[in-house]
């Protein structure tokens, strides 16, 4: 199990204890060591809605590796924490024709120290990233959401979902998925799906899905990208089990 051990300042942290509030998205600086190696520059934050009540919180940890910007979610959810990381692992590890059954961040087990207090275990889980997700396909068009979708019925998406990449409020492509959904006849629907929908990656990420009994993606908590068709790709899955 990695060690990771995180620094704030005296101003930093208090900084960071007063982020519990949204805004959400502000970063706090703080260097960083994992595995007592060598001290890099790097930001967290509280992450999610749900963490914030409770006392052993979600954490965002970017971390500057060089040129390089690792970003990473550190997942808990009280006692859930190997769940999470045991679904991402079928997603990412078994195989469907050589490749894996649906692209899913890579996790690991890590203990967190905050300015040398254990804070306990997480997993941390690399976040999506545009140059990840554009290696496995590219295409036409290559757009990532977070859903959050309250009613099926709900037009536009625009106050719960998160447009991830590009860095816009173009959410046309979602809403066209959600109208077809609801209004277009079984023919049209089926036509519509074969052009638009990776169905081959949907059939193979609800096997998993399924499979575990994954409670947290009715309404949120998955990703969907668009690289020219579409396709879900897993987030939290810590209610699987």
């Amino acid at each position: 199990v990695k060690k990771i051990k995180v620094y704030f300042s005296e101003e930093n942290m208090e900084r960071f204890y007063d982020s519990v509030s949204p805004p959400e998205e502000d970063h706090t600086p703080c260097r960083i060591t994992v595995n007592n190696g060598v001290n890099v520059e790097g930001t967290m934050r509280v992450r999610g809605n749900t963490s914030r009540r409770y006392p052993k919180k979600n954490f965002t940890l970017r971390i500057k590796e060089g040129m390089h910007e690792g970003n990473y979610a550190l997942m808990h959810e009280d006692f859930t924490w190997l769940k999470n990381r045991i679904v991402m692992y079928a997603y990412n590890h078994f195989m469907y024709k050589g490749e894996a059954l649906v692209p899913a961040p890579e996790t690991e087990a890590v203990a967190l120290y905050i300015n040398d207090k254990y804070i306990g275990y997480y997993a941390k889980v690399d976040m999506y990233s545009q140059e990840q997700l554009e290696a496995w396909k590219s295409g036409f068009m290559s757009e990532l959401f977070k859903i959050e979708l309250l009613g099926y019925e709900e037009n536009p998406l625009r106050s719960n979902s998160e447009r991830k990449f590009p860095d816009n409020d173009d959410f046309s492509s979602l809403e066209t998925l959600i109208v077809n959904t609801n209004y277009m006849s079984d023919a049209q629907w089926n036509e519509w799906v074969e052009s638009h929908i990776d169905v081959d990656n949907f059939i193979r990420y609800m096997v998993v899905h399924d499979f575990f009994a994954v409670g947290d993606t009715a309404n949120w908590n998955y990703y969907l990208y668009n690289y020219g068709k579409m396709v879900f790709l897993p987030w939290d899955n810590e209610l699987g089990m």
